[in-house]
């Protein structure tokens, strides 16, 4: 594991950086800061050049996001971003790919501000999130929040679950499902800094925050503050400023969006978008697909389980399918082999949702 505060990748000659897995099977971890609580906010990797890529490499741990993309026409391929204080990715720059991407349990939760997301996306052109994976994220997985033009996103086989969940970040979340406390997040080591019986009684069998801070004042006083501003969505397609037009794209290709307290796969505007959307499945989410679009193309999607019932224009409809259960946890077995290797420092190479998306009916 290496420490550093910031890293910045310029120029536009074609270079770059690839982790070489170690001995024990895991991959190089860069571990930006600890110390949340400085005055200076640095992205970990800061891509400002073009034709570079980033391959095989943990980043943690940054004092805002994991890794920011200005650039265009950037690689990043087997990358992990986690912990950080801020989105774990930041693209603004266009033509840029995203392989085999994962981020998950990025915080920024203040009384102030929630923009935490596993992937944010500021930039125009045809940047393209393929086998990508946001889970436990304070805010939303995949966010598109640019408010100018855009020609085209694409969303292609990629996963999304419990993002904007206020219990991954106390605890209770890992508690409740029998899981070891994370200390690596920033909340718990607050939370531990604060009360020292904490971890004791967390595995002693009782969860308490009673006696807990954050940010100075009371667990439960923090979650009232910041709860209400999680919006906790899955795939997010559009601002309520971004372009719209037949020359705007959305691709959602072979996606799954699963456990949100939000929507699984939304717009909340009715923008008019060149939409292509297939193969996707939504369940367990506050609302499964919220797309008030004229489709090019809908086909074999998925949904079932949701608080509120679809929003979509009365010409597309989705599919529920038989024995939901049984896919439930087909799709729950695949998160947990995700979850685990990645936890684990390691790159689940061959696992995705694309066979058990095929296999519903």
């Amino acid at each position: 594991m290496y420490k550093t505060t910031s890293l910045t990748i310029g120029g536009t000659f074609p270079g770059g950086i690839i982790g070489v897995r170690q001995s024990s099977g895991e991959y190089p971890r860069i571990n930006f800061e600890e110390n949340y609580r400085d005055t200076t906010f640095f992205s970990g990797i800061n891509i400002y050049g073009s034709n570079k890529f980033i391959e095989y490499l943990i980043v943690e741990n940054s004092l805002s996001y994991g890794i920011n993309v200005v650039g265009n026409s950037n690689i990043l391929d087997h990358v992990i971003s986690r912990y950080n204080y801020g989105s774990g990715f930041l693209i603004n720059g266009d033509f840029n790919t995203l392989n085999y991407c994962y981020s998950y349990r990025n915080c920024d939760a203040s009384i102030y501000s929630v923009t935490a997301n596993g992937f944010l996306i500021l930039g125009e052109q045809n940047n393209v999130f393929n086998y990508c994976f946001a889970w436990d994220n304070i805010n939303a997985g995949f966010n598109y929040a640019r408010i100018f033009n855009s020609s085209e996103l694409s969303y292609l086989h990629s996963g999304s679950w419990n993002n904007g969940n206020i219990n991954v970040f106390t605890g209770k979340y890992d508690y409740d499902n029998g899981n070891t406390l994370d200390k690596n997040l920033w909340t718990i080591k607050e939370i531990i800094e604060s009360d020292p019986n904490f971890v004791s009684n967390y595995y002693n069998k009782k969860y308490s925050i009673d006696e807990a801070l954050l940010e100075k004042i009371p667990v439960n006083e923090w979650i009232s503050y910041v709860s209400p501003k999680l919006e906790g969505d899955g795939f997010i397609f559009g601002n309520k400023e971004s372009a719209q037009g037949i020359d705007v794209k959305r691709n959602s290709l072979y996606n799954v969006a699963f456990d949100h307290k939000g929507g699984g796969f939304i717009d909340k505007y009715n923008h008019k978008y060149n939409a292509y959307v297939t193969n996707c499945v939504g369940f367990g989410n506050g609302i499964n697909f919220r797309l008030p679009y004229k489709f090019s193309k809908w086909s074999n999607n998925w949904s079932w389980g949701a608080k509120s019932g679809d929003q979509l224009n009365s010409d597309v409809s989705t599919e529920k399918p038989k024995n939901v259960n049984t896919h439930r946890n087909s799709f729950y077995t695949v998160r947990d082999q995700i979850v685990k290797a990645v936890t684990a420092n390691m790159f689940p190479d061959g696992i995705n949702f694309d066979r058990v998306i095929n296999l519903l009916s």
